[in-house]
């Protein structure tokens, strides 16, 4: 199997950042791509060869004429299925007027934020009494409420605006278990894991931490890079609170997720302390609703989704309870973000379309714009979109020609 993405992912549009500083140009540029997006998705579903191109010129005597009314994929066909991408791709594709910045920041539900918003639809209100959970929108309920501001992918053949998915890796990794792993560590140090808080400083207690860190996962045959180390520079976050910086990728996360549970356990098991014991519950709830992810495949049975998004209510249960439970002692851990609230609906969706949530994530999308910006950074401002698309075909060839000739050695 070809792991590289480049060879499995193409980009339909390159635009220069100062040419997308006009609202005009960015709307023009997203409803080019739907639509073009729509008329690709529709040549695809068919099968066969289209007639006319997406500018409605015609093929006849283009390199694709010999493709017109014949069967395309040796016979197989495509279809729409979800759109995936982070919050900020969510807002600016879609044109979603509920997003992160606002009070009223779901789109999914009519949850606010803020302090001066109601109790009862406050994000942060996960008891009984908590209303947004009974505004949650479908696609019918969007139409009638944003019918001012719609997508432009509603004319992509099969599309529902429940479809537009939430990024498990930015919500789960880069969210809420960042401040998970943040703060959990500075609760080990409170409660001597590595030795008495008040011989050493902070950052001495912190390099002491990774060690440990390092030699569990060791032990265990899980993999951890040696760096970053763990610092305050790079665990305190610049609101104060305790939380990993941006210099560890998700990956490191993920793994740290692991040894927050795996160490809370430990601390917890011979203690009664209440903290100890939710922490670990927390931990455990999101490091099992991943490897149910991870070990399952992409569509769920019954038994398998329910167990993940119970464990994801479980996980973050808990994690409101820690935030809490700090928040009155005047301490800053346990940051409740918007994307908490996000993977409320994670979690639901999980359970109603028992579709693996790992399928949504963008690990390989972030490698392919870290591999387009290697390319990007060479190319000349003036000519940088021609000379993009040039080298990536030039890249692609070298990829073709390395693969053929190992297929070659192979037979």
């Amino acid at each position: 199997m070809v792991k590289d993405v480049l060879l499995y992912k193409w980009p339909i549009a390159v635009i220069p950042e100062r040419r997308m500083r006009s609202p005009e140009v960015r709307a023009a540029v997203n409803e080019t791509v739907a639509a073009l997006t729509a008329w690709s998705i529709g040549v695809a579903s068919e099968g066969v060869g289209p007639e006319m191109g997406f500018m409605g010129e015609s093929l006849a005597g283009t390199d694709r004429e010999g493709l017109i009314g014949q069967p395309l994929a040796f016979g197989w066909r495509a279809c729409y299925f979800a759109f995936k991408g982070d919050l900020k791709a969510r807002h600016e594709v879609h044109c979603l007027r509920r997003y992160y910045q606002c009070n009223r920041f779901c789109d999914r539900c009519l949850a606010l934020q803020g302090s001066k918003c109601p109790t009862p639809m406050d994000f942060r209100n996960i008891s009984d009494d908590a209303a947004w959970p009974l505004t949650c929108i479908d696609h019918s309920t969007y139409l009638h409420l944003d019918q001012e501001c719609l997508t432009p992918w509603l004319k992509v053949p099969g599309f529902n605006f429940l479809s537009i998915t939430y990024d498990y890796m930015h919500n789960f990794y880069l969210g809420t278990a960042r401040d998970l792993v943040g703060s959990a560590i500075k609760v080990f140090v409170d409660h001597g894991l590595v030795g008495d808080p008040g011989t050493k400083s902070m950052d001495e207690m912190l390099c002491l931490v990774h060690r440990r860190m390092r030699s569990v996962c060791r032990e265990n045959g899980v993999p951890l890079p040696c760096k970053p180390n763990l610092t305050m520079a790079n665990i305190g976050g610049e609101d104060g609170y305790f939380s990993m910086g941006t210099r560890f990728k998700a990956a490191h996360i993920k793994t740290m997720v692991w040894w927050v549970a795996k160490e809370s356990e430990r601390l917890a098991a011979p203690s009664n302390e209440p903290l100890l014991n939710v922490l670990a519950v927390c931990a455990y709830g999101l490091q099992r609703c991943t490897e149910v992810m991870d070990l399952a495949s992409v569509v769920l049975t019954k038994e398998e989704a329910e167990e993940a998004s119970e464990s994801l209510h479980l996980h973050l249960r808990c994690y409101f309870w820690l935030a809490s439970y700090f928040y009155l002692r005047r301490k800053m851990l346990f940051k409740v973000r918007c994307k908490t609230h996000y993977n409320f609906h994670i979690a639901q969706d999980i359970k109603n379309y028992q579709l693996n949530a790992a399928l949504f994530h963008t690990f390989q999308e972030e490698s392919f714009l870290g591999k387009l910006k290697c390319i990007a950074v060479r190319c000349h401002g003036k000519t940088c979109t021609k000379r993009l698309f040039q080298r990536y075909l030039l890249c692609l060839a070298v990829f073709l020609e390395d693969l053929g000739r190992t297929t070659r050695k192979v037979g």
